[in-house]
């Protein structure tokens, strides 16, 4: 983050597998690039428990997120059918609710507010997935009465790198070799 509040690139990798060991290859090689005074302190992924795990291990001092929009894309697939547009945008009001509460007390309240109305219009299937896949074990890393516990400057999606993937996709569809971008 610079000091007019700007995110930047200061690598980008190629690589044929998301394994770990390739990612710790990369961010050793990222590290070794940097002074002491430069390593992150705070790291915002996907899911990605390859990437979360490299990150610890060339990281282990740096703070791992979770990107709030790879999250909300998760639920959306797996929870959206069967709700009406009205209904769906009321659960989605109560889910930001419980991410965005700023304290444990808020957390537990907005918790069992989501729960109390998705048992109402029959939908605890609903709660039990996000429970389950992204409260029980990841709390800590998206919801705010924890992430804002450390200094993340509001960085909480990887939409910035998501979009210059999508950009480097498209060059490559295009009929350009890695080759061609390498040199």
């Amino acid at each position: 983050m610079t000091s007019t509040n700007k995110s930047f690139c200061i690598a980008y990798a190629i690589i044929c597998k998301e394994r770990r060991g390739n990612y710790v290859w990369v961010l050793e090689r990222i590290k070794a690039m940097l002074h002491e005074c430069m390593m992150p302190r705070v790291i915002v992924t996907d899911r990605e428990l390859a990437l979360i795990n490299a990150c610890s291990k060339v990281f282990p001092n740096a703070t791992r997120l979770l990107c709030h929009f790879h999250i909300e894309q998760n639920i959306v697939r797996h929870c959206k059918q069967g709700f009406n547009k009205e209904v769906w945008g009321k659960f989605m009001s109560y889910w930001r609710r419980v991410c965005e509460s700023a304290s444990e007390p808020m957390y537990k309240y907005n918790l069992e507010k989501m729960y109390n109305r998705l048992v109402v219009t029959n939908r605890e299937s609903v709660f039990d997935y996000v429970y389950e896949n992204w409260l029980k074990d990841y709390k800590e890393m998206f919801v705010y009465a924890w992430t804002d516990k450390c200094r993340n400057f509001g960085q909480r999606t990887t939409n910035r790198v998501e979009s210059q993937h999508a950009n480097l996709k498209r060059y490559v569809t295009r009929g350009s070799s890695l080759e061609r971008i390498a040199r």
